[in-house]
């Protein structure tokens, strides 16, 4: 009983998360293996197979007779369109059928809800240490499991079962993924490999008004003023309401950033990052809090002062004066180009926007800061026998569906488009334990830059042959395929992943210190938050002076950031 307390307790304050898809499989050849039922483990293969001189240890052998894996599936609007199509795809489905054909795994669903009632479920699950074999949890509910000894360690299995390819997927974000699953030196979950690379923040600029002005890209940020300040007099889409940095509310505080319209970039420029927590002197500290932040928010008064900023930014919706072309630069990142900078080209074909690495105070290359390779990570029930069977599928689920894989499988197990309403029952999203390529989308980038090298070879990947082929046909024709502007300014030459490859070559990048919210964070986060938004806004409204940033730090610190800092400290055994 008192158990049950301690955990919905620390339940009450877990912040909410989102299960994300993506991943990939393998072919697994026929060998025997033993039923989680049974006494036996397919560890227990694996030593009499070792005994054997010619025999090979197959980390993918089949478990014969099969095991049952019991776990619990969060529904995205997807899989609930899908499972209004045909109604049995929970336990008829290519994934599920697979794991039993070539891995000799029976999956059985305990339970299954809508993602917006997936988190309410697992915490009375945690509660009642009812847990089925695998489940997927956040960060803070994997370190909620591993204190009150709810979750396998699963070091060793890993170690002996993770099949080549999925090491070189955990490989390519620099084993980002797998840190993020480990606590206290070992492995304690098998992380939803999403990549971080794509968090990088960059400046998009309106390219064909730079050009008409004669300008170049911003190194500094004054050179960014400059440049902003010289579209708002141009008025060249001939407005009458030209400004020039789009600044949306609500996203540019936020802690996950909005990714577009919002400020993280610029406060970048400034080294300042107020959404992490940073290595200074040995001890791990609040980027919000740091001089660079009140040099940044000084700066943003006087572009709010001189209307660089939109006077009425608070209130003004940022897609419709970038639909309309009346602003010409924004910070954000590279899913930009698809949204919201596609509409400016619908309305008008002839303009264009050009990402760029972020300006800095002194003109030095700024370092952008990324965000976790995983939100979300698969935790194993100690009493489960089978341990190694979360490896296994999350081999499989890399082998065929990762199109750099020799095994892929796309028309099994990852249909597209319109085809999968009509077979639901290839999609990824049924995948029990998935994983993405981390640097997928950096690799389709220089995939393409290397075919206009001269090296035609890699259109035989589909990833690549796909950015090819819509990049050439937007170049043939860029007023009649306007519609393709968006992808041609995400992958193509010098789009969006041309930043994110230059700052990935030349290191421009910065890590985040911690990866999960703690118990003071829980408690004192809303209110230093709130403080946060109220204070910063006024400061570049110019209702306050700068020198309430002071008052500010003070404030933070006294009303819980302090508790705060120590717990992140002592998390991180500094």
């Amino acid at each position: 009983m008192q158990m049950k307390k301690l955990l919905a307790l620390v339940l009450s304050v877990i912040m909410a998360f989102s299960i994300i898809a993506c991943g990939s499989s393998t072919d697994s050849p026929q060998q025997g293996g033993t039923s989680s039922t049974q006494s036996g483990t397919a560890s227990d293969s694996a030593s009499s197979t070792d005994a054997q001189p010619d025999a090979v240890f197959d980390p993918m052998a089949k478990y014969d007779p099969a095991i049952t894996v019991t776990t619990a599936i969060s529904l995205d609007d997807e899989m609930q369109n899908y499972l209004g199509i045909k109604s049995d795809l929970l336990e008829n489905n290519n994934w599920i059928n697979a794991y039993r054909n070539e891995l000799g795994i029976d999956v059985s669903i305990d339970w299954a809800v809508p993602n917006t009632q997936y988190e309410q479920k697992l915490n009375s699950t945690i509660i009642a240490n009812d847990l089925p074999d695998i489940i997927a949890v956040n960060a803070q509910q994997l370190r909620l499991l591993v204190r009150n000894g709810m979750a396998a360690d699963l070091t060793d299995v890993f170690e002996q079962y993770a099949s080549p390819f999925t090491r070189e997927m955990m490989e390519a974000d620099g084993y980002m993924g797998l840190t993020e699953a480990t606590i206290d030196g070992r492995l304690m979950a098998i992380p939803l490999v999403q990549g971080n690379v794509d968090d990088s923040n960059m400046l998009w600029i309106r390219k064909d008004w730079m050009d008409q002005l004669g300008k170049t890209a911003p190194k500094t940020i004054d050179e960014l003023i400059e440049l902003a300040e010289a579209f708002m007099e141009a008025d060249l889409d001939g407005t009458g309401q030209a400004y020039g940095l789009g600044v949306t509310t609500g996203s540019w505080i936020s802690f996950l950033g909005g990714g577009w319209g919002d400020l993280p970039g610029f406060f970048e420029g400034f080294g300042a990052y107020p959404h992490a927590w940073l290595d200074i002197d040995g001890k791990a500290a609040f980027g919000r809090i740091q001089p660079e932040m009140r040099d940044a928010l000084a700066k943003l008064a006087g572009m709010y002062e001189s209307g660089v900023i939109h006077r009425e930014f608070a209130t003004r919706d940022l897609t419709e004066d970038i639909a309309a072309g009346r602003v010409g630069i924004m910070y954000g990142q590279h899913w930009n180009s698809f949204w919201p900078l596609q509409m400016n080209i619908d309305n008008n074909p002839h303009a264009d926007w050009l990402p760029f690495p972020i300006p800095t105070v002194d003109g030095s290359p700024g370092i952008s800061m990324l965000g976790n390779s995983a939100w979300t990570f698969y935790v194993v029930n100690p009493d489960f026998a089978n341990p190694e069977a979360v490896v296994k599928l999350y081999n499989f689920h890399y082998a065929v569906d990762c199109a750099l894989s020799p095994d892929y499988d796309g028309d099994q197990f990852h249909i597209g488009g319109d085809r999968v309403q009509e077979q639901p029952e290839s999609a990824f999203n049924w995948s029990i334990v998935k994983g993405f390529y981390p640097t997928q989308n950096l690799f389709i980038h220089r995939g393409l830059k290397a075919y206009f090298a001269g090296d035609e070879s890699v259109r035989e990947i589909g990833w690549i042959n796909d950015a090819v082929t819509s990049t050439l046909e937007y170049e043939e024709d860029p007023i009649g395929n306007a519609v393709s502007w968006g992808g041609y300014r995400w992958s193509g030459p010098e789009g969006a992943f041309s930043v994110i490859d230059y700052y990935q070559t030349n290191k421009h990048t910065i890590y985040n210190l911690l990866n999960y919210s703690t118990d003071a964070m829980a408690e004192y986060n809303t209110t230093l938050d709130d403080m946060s938004i109220t204070t910063f806004s006024r400061i570049i409204m110019g209702v306050d002076p700068i020198e309430e940033f002071d008052t500010f730090v003070a404030d933070w610190w006294r009303l819980g950031g302090e508790t705060i800092t120590n717990e992140v400290n002592y998390e991180l055994g500094r």
